[in-house]
């Protein structure tokens, strides 16, 4: 095959095939890479004398199989094991013993705290801020105006929040 053959090759199918890897591989960064790879395969193969009997179909065959290729590939480098060195840099996500301690304390406080307000008071404060209940709802549960909903609210995060300093201070 000559020279010119060669550009023609190119020049006639580049786009095509550059856009039929980027639809497969949602990449069109890497789809003109492997376009590249599968121009020189093709090449190669008809240098050395091959001669397939449909050209174009015969690109579009090994631009899928280079694409399939490197998806295995990036699948199989998902799924390795990494080295020793990197899973010992990677830090355990669970709270260590003492942070566990800490917390197990802090919430001591804080329901010693929610135990120490008056009895409506703790029910607007845990259908709100713990069931998830909108000022509106809590106070049509309750049967009390939206102000005196947030009047509470506020009394019940200002003693717990202070009982939480209190602690925290020490």
């Amino acid at each position: 095959m000559e020279r010119t053959d060669l550009d023609w090759l190119f020049c006639t199918h580049r786009g095509d095939v550059s856009s039929y890897l980027a639809r497969m591989l949602r990449d069109p960064d890497l789809a003109e890479d492997l376009t590249q790879d599968a121009f020189l395969r093709c090449c190669t193969t008809l240098q050395a004398g091959g001669r397939p009997e449909n050209l174009r179909g015969y690109l579009y065959r090994i631009a899928r199989n280079i694409a399939f290729d490197h998806l295995r590939l990036q699948r199989r480098r998902r799924t390795d094991m990494p080295g020793d060195h990197v899973l010992a840099a990677i830090a355990d996500p669970r709270p260590g013993q003492e942070r566990r301690m800490i917390d197990r304390e802090r919430l001591k406080v804080f329901l010693q705290a929610l135990a120490g307000l008056p009895d409506k008071t703790q029910r607007i404060f845990v259908l709100h801020r713990i069931n998830g209940l909108s000022y509106r709802e809590v106070a049509r549960h309750m049967d009390l105006s939206e102000s005196s909903v947030q009047k509470h609210l506020a009394r019940a995060l200002f003693e717990v929040t202070r009982r939480l300093r209190e602690y925290e201070d020490g």
